[in-house]
């Protein structure tokens, strides 16, 4: 099977998700304002929603608990053939204005962020990286991304960076800037949906059935009544300011992204 995948549609869809990411940012931030990371999280599961009634996409979203923020852990399973998935854990962060991020430092009982996904990668066998949501006005890029295919700035609406360069890039400085990470370190969400990856022994193999298993306490998201009321009671608890107790990590949202032909 070939490595590139950019003419498939779930390949276009993260790109067009990408792409409308990318130009609301950079219009609340043209007008001042900057919008809550728990809103591009409500973005991206309507675009998705919205877009992909024909393709092999579900979405599953865990209750919102007294004990953490919802949306901004992420697990995302890709099928690179039929009933073979690899798990690509993200914790989100949205840029803000100045074209600056916040929170990268957050400590919870002594433990970072990033110290949570290493211990998700060892316990689950998957890539573990920071998801950005991105618009910087004014700001243009062309590169390839890792099947050579050409991706332009609008792209990096969702962008992602491996935790090691933001651990060493986050305990260096006082602030955090989009070109801390932008382009050197970063790669286009849409890289994962729209090229295969190569082998990698350290990554688990998983099958539809195990997904689903580790599903039980998850809600299916299929209408747009169900991102509503889960947002709403989201920001119910975000209001509350409860300090997190709970040390390891758990994703908020699970996306399920099957090849176009599976019949899984």
């Amino acid at each position: 099977m070939s490595n590139n995948l950019s003419r498939t549609n779930r390949c276009k869809l993260i790109k067009d998700v990408s792409e409308c990411i990318w130009n609301e940012i950079i219009s609340f931030h043209t007008a001042g304002v900057n919008a809550a990371e728990i809103y591009y999280t409500k973005k991206l599961l309507s675009e998705i929603l919205n877009h992909s009634n024909n393709l092999n996409y579900s979405i599953w979203a865990v209750e919102p608990g007294n004990e953490k923020k919802w949306g901004s852990d992420i697990d995302i399973y890709i099928e690179r053939r039929t009933n073979d998935f690899e798990l690509y854990a993200f914790q989100a962060k949205l840029l803000k204005l100045g074209n600056m991020y916040d929170g990268l430092n957050r400590n919870s009982l002594g433990t970072y962020q990033w110290q949570k996904l290493r211990d998700y990668q060892i316990h689950k066998g998957c890539h573990v990286n920071y998801l950005f949501y991105n618009g910087v006005r004014n700001f243009r890029y062309n590169g390839t991304n890792r099947c050579s295919n050409f991706y332009s700035e609008k792209e990096l609406g969702l962008s992602y960076v491996d935790i090691d360069t933001v651990e060493r890039i986050t305990l260096s400085k006082n602030t955090w800037e989009f070109s801390d990470f932008h382009t050197v370190y970063s790669h286009p969400l849409s890289e994962i949906v729209c090229c295969m990856g190569e082998y990698n022994p350290k990554v688990k193999i998983y099958t539809y059935q195990d997904i689903v298993e580790t599903l039980n306490n998850y809600q299916k998201v299929e209408f747009e009544t169900d991102i509503e009321s889960l947002i709403s009671k989201a920001s119910e608890k975000n209001d509350e300011k409860i300090e997190e107790k709970e040390s390891k990590r758990k994703a908020d949202l699970v996306f399920i992204i099957r090849n176009t032909s599976s019949s899984y």
